[in-house]
């Protein structure tokens, strides 16, 4: 996967909110399953490298 391409498109990413260290569900966002998956790895990623903590309810912007 491009993730310039997902990251990039503003139309479809535009607010996530975290609670509990999970993101919201896929049919309250109205996203395809391939981009579902890929938001989750790249949030994964962002928490190894300690980006986002994740200890609080989060907003994140996904641009």
């Amino acid at each position: 996967m491009n993730s310039l391409l997902y990251t990039q498109n503003k139309n479809i990413y535009k607010y996530y909110l975290f609670k509990n260290n999970n993101l919201k569900k896929k049919s309250l966002i109205n996203i395809k399953n391939n981009k579902y998956k890929f938001i989750k790895k790249l949030i994964k990623y962002y928490r190894i490298l300690g980006i986002y903590s994740f200890k609080n309810d989060t907003l994140i912007n996904i641009k």
